[in-house]
């Protein structure tokens, strides 16, 4: 099931074994709840317990 669980150890995997960002963290979030959201839509996912989920970013300068 995908609930906070989930995403505090995908958090986890991300920043400490995958060795990511915020940012990227935050925009694969983001895509996992668009996915989760469509996939409620369509009546294949009945738990809505990763709307809870943040999507993180961290302001960086631009080059």
């Amino acid at each position: 099931m995908i609930d906070m669980k989930f995403y505090d150890a995908y958090m986890d995997y991300q920043y400490n074994v995958k060795g990511n960002s915020q940012n990227l963290f935050g925009k694969r979030i983001k895509t996992l709840k668009t996915f989760l959201n469509d996939a409620y839509e369509r009546g294949a996912n009945k738990h809505l317990m990763y709307k809870g989920f943040k999507v993180l970013q961290k302001e960086t300068d631009a080059i």
